[in-house]
Order: C-alpha cells, then sequence, then structure tokens
C-alpha cells in the first residue's frame, strides 16, 4: 500500500508539513503513520486546522506571570521588542503581544 501522502505515480513519499500553510495559524504540524496531524502548541488552544490562539492567564502583578510574561490589564501579556517574538497571530504593541484584529 502507497503511503497516505505520495506524488501522484511516482510512489515517493512527501512531507505535507513541508507546506507553510499544512495546519492553521500557530499550529504544529507532525507525521503519524504517513499522515499530517495538526495540533496547537503548549500554552495554545482551538483548532489547530484553523488557528491556535494563546490561553489568557489571569494576573494581578507581574510577578504572578511567568518570567517572559508581564501583567497588562489583569492578563499575563507575553513581553515583546518586535512582531518577530509574537506569534502569528499576535502584534507587538507597547512592548506587549496582542492578539491581530
Amino acid at each position: 500500500m502507497l503511503p497516505h501522502f505520495s506524488v501522484k505515480g511516482s510512489n515517493v513519499c512527501r512531507d505535507p508539513c513541508s507546506d507553510p500553510h499544512a495546519c492553521g495559524i500557530n499550529a504544529i504540524c507532525t507525521m503519524t503513520g504517513h499522515k499530517k496531524q495538526c495540533g496547537c502548541p503548549p500554552s495554545f488552544t482551538g483548532n489547530p486546522a484553523v488557528e491556535c490562539v494563546r490561553i489568557p492567564t489571569t494576573c494581578v502583578s507581574d510577578a504572578a506571570c511567568p518570567t517572559t510574561m508581564g501583567c497588562h490589564e489583569g492578563i499575563c501579556m507575553l513581553q515583546c521588542t518586535s512582531d518577530k517574538q509574537c506569534a502569528t497571530n499576535e502584534r507587538c504593541n507597547k512592548g506587549q503581544c496582542m492578539r491581530k484584529y
């Protein structure tokens, strides 16, 4: 039996995870039994075929947040200096990764 993902007529298996759009935004693509599996990374949730979003953690001060995060309006937010430090569906705004709308 041919692998689930093969190049038509060539019997050559190709990795569907090599396609940057194989899974949803921020999702992780892995191969299991010749089939792609999409999943949300740790501290993210959602439908990995569509989009994974950061799980909000409530706080009362910066001390209540992990070291890379700061407390902003009662939510721990990832600290940043550029958009590259944020998830794909976030942007760096005033030193914190905020969800794009």
